[in-house]
């Protein structure tokens, strides 16, 4: 598969959950990697994932962010985060 990627990934196994736009919960992943302006996530419920979601990073849901899927290859989706600025936060 050709590297796509715009800036650096680096492992980052951390569980997370995704939640529909409207912020209702879709179910629980598996955060795989991460860079600046994405993310690689293995997903419990496969079959459900909108082409766009929030990914809630914390318990207390301080830590989001919003995503567009970029590819998908099975459980695995790529994403990239979507920003209302011009500039990642992160």
């Amino acid at each position: 598969m050709k590297e796509a990627r715009k800036s650096r990934r680096r492992i980052f196994r951390r569980s997370a959950m995704i939640l529909n736009i409207d912020k209702t919960i879709l179910g629980p992943c598996s955060m795989l990697d991460v860079s600046a302006t994405g993310a690689k996530i293995k997903l419990q419920m496969e079959d459900q994932v909108p082409d766009e979601f929030i990914l809630l990073l914390s318990k207390g849901g301080k830590v989001s962010r919003r995503c567009k899927v970029s590819r998908k290859e099975g459980a695995i989706i790529a994403v990239q985060f979507v920003f209302k600025s011009s500039k990642p936060d992160m």
